[in-house]
């Protein structure tokens, strides 16, 4: 093997050898790999994953990544013969529009067998979350029907896929877990999937350097090709900014010998290696690569101001509105009483904005990193008591979940700051910053501070919105807009599942974020009746079971 020019002497593998030049890199990573199998890979072909990794992956502690496990190239990619010949030989096949799927159509089969009914549910939401986000569409198929799909099985050792359309059966093997685990975390499926699409790792970017450093030192003897990265011949992020927050970049640990990190972001205070869900520059890319733009305009989007029920508003009506008279019933839960957004929420410009033109509101964004929420409450606002009814509401949703809630301290950037305002409002998902929820004070259990409401406007900054909000709500309630008062029918739409999502979890009356039956009417007579009979909605005692799987989901728990 040519080494090329001498730079500096580095570690690679158990030898010392010069630093391989930009134009050796590639060759470099590739013999490791093939070292590091003790084999010669067959193009194609997964490698059997080591013993060590396979322990581990059936011991996998809660901040490791399956897919770093999983014993392919950088981990869990397979690559076909022109492939590694691209990488081998410096051409540009890796960016090559023949990996892309044809006509933005993308074939999948689930081979069943391999799976629980809840992982093959979890799959599916991957794959609508990556539909939503995009222009493309995902067709569930048999084998028999197409020759080209991806094949996702659960035979295999840990997670993996090929990367791009191969023109045939391509397997994607995601290893049975818990959902929420392992290849089941929601960002793992959504991982493998963009590599059939055409994705590799954020951290192979050609201009990686300058967003993190490599720890060498620290990284797997025989694993130092997982780290290299290729230039812009050979991938590319059309001109997309690197991403710390990808949901294709490595952990700070990846592959690490010791513990200690391999990966160092350059900037301070930023998280790697989240597998919540895609971020906004993961979307971008993905739309830049299949030639989405002006997805807004095709036939999938309604027209300004209309929204899929059935009903006609004007756009002004996804702005907060004021109170125009024939206000809501008394016998309404105080959070769906207020002048804001559906009553109790709080938009940011960008959510706003988000609403308006149809793009995901589910982001890793607005998820609450590490699972822990930073609050302040501003303790001359409100009563011992009070203050003890606010604390009761984390400690309920605590008991049931992940999620922890910490007092912030003055070196805190991102937290909720609970206060006295009028009404009870929130805002949705973490928005940087010091964001407000505000209940107004009333005697406990009653108005804003009823124990569910208060959860009710905690689930809200926690990233959840109304539950007759939900794409499928008109297969389970009827909105009865007659008896709804003048400028308030903004709050009764419903969203896809690109701004909105459930993660997997049945329409749920019983939800705390369920609208009550009189929500917002003008003449005390019902606006929204639920198909099944003799079920309430809008109850305000704490969290159903829908509501915490949601939370879980959604967090990963």
């Amino acid at each position: 093997l040519m080494i090329g020019q001498v730079k500096e002497t580095k570690l690679l593998g158990v030898f010392y050898l010069p630093e391989i030049t930009e134009d050796s890199r590639i060759l470099v990573a590739l013999a490791l790999f093939v070292a590091s199998a003790n084999c010669l890979p067959t193009a194609g072909i997964a490698v059997a994953n080591s013993p060590e990794n396979v322990e581990r992956l059936a011991h996998l502690g809660p901040d490791e990544l399956a897919e770093e496990l999983s014993g392919q190239f950088e981990g869990d990619m397979i690559l076909d013969e022109e492939q590694m010949a691209s990488l081998r030989d410096r051409r540009n096949g890796l960016i090559a529009q023949t990996r892309r799927w044809p006509n933005r159509i993308v074939n999948y089969y689930i081979h069943e067998p391999d799976f629980t009914p809840e992982q093959v549910q979890h799959i599916e939401l991957g794959v609508r979350m990556l539909q939503s986000q995009s222009c493309l569409q995902f067709r569930r198929v048999t084998p028999e029907e197409t020759p080209a799909y991806i094949r996702v099985i659960g035979s295999g050792s840990g997670c993996s896929s090929f990367v791009g359309h191969t023109g045939g059966a391509q397997n994607l093997n995601l290893q049975p877990n818990t959902v929420g685990s392992g290849c089941f975390r929601i960002g793992t499926v959504v991982h493998e999937f963009l590599h059939a699409l055409g994705f590799y790792h954020q951290q192979s970017a050609s201009d990686r350097d300058e967003f993190v450093d490599i720890i060498w030192d620290n990284i797997e003897e025989g694993r130092e090709n997982n780290f290299y990265a290729y230039d812009a011949n050979s991938v590319t992020d059309f001109n997309v900014r690197y991403d710390y927050g990808s949901v294709m970049h490595y952990s700070t640990t990846a592959f690490s010998k010791n513990g200690q990190r391999t990966i160092v972001p350059k900037e301070p205070n930023v998280t790697i290696g989240q597998r919540l869900s895609l971020s906004e520059r993961d979307i971008s890319k993905l739309n830049w690569m299949y030639g989405c733009l002006g997805k807004d305009e095709q036939s999938n989007v309604y027209p300004a101001g209309q929204y899929p029920t059935g009903r006609t508003v004007r756009a002004s009506s996804l702005c907060p509105v004021t109170s125009t008279g024939g206000g809501p019933s008394r016998r309404d839960p105080a959070d769906a009483m207020g002048d804001n957004f559906e009553g109790d929420i709080l938009l940011t410009d960008a959510q706003l904005a988000a609403m308006r033109k149809r793009t995901g509101m589910y982001l890793s964004t607005f998820i609450w990193p590490d699972r822990t929420v930073p609050y302040q409450i501003v303790a001359t606002d409100f009563t011992f008591d009070q203050t003890n009814a606010i604390l009761a509401a984390m400690r309920a949703i605590e008991q049931h979940t992940c999620l922890r809630f910490v007092p912030a301290t003055t070196a805190t950037v991102d937290f909720i700051q609970i206060a006295a305002g009028t009404g009870c409002s929130s805002f949705v998902g973490r928005i940087r910053g010091a964001q407000a929820l505000r209940l107004q004070p009333s005697a406990i259990g009653t108005g804003c501070f009823t124990h569910g409401t208060i959860v009710h406007e905690l689930i809200h900054a926690l990233g959840f919105y109304h539950m007759q909000s939900a794409t499928e709500r008109d297969q389970y309630v009827d909105i009865l807009w007659q008896n709804i008062a003048p400028g308030r029918e903004g709050n009764f739409q419903s969203y896809g599942t690109d701004r909105i999502i459930n993660y997997g979890v049945a329409y749920d009356y019983e939800s705390v974020m369920h609208y009550h039956t009189l929500a917002f009417s003008a003449n005390g007579q019902p606006t929204i009746l639920p198909k099944v009979a003799n079920v309430a909605i809008g109850q305000r005692d704490g969290m159903s079971a829908g509501d915490i799987q949601r939370l879980r989901n959604m967090y990963q728990c």
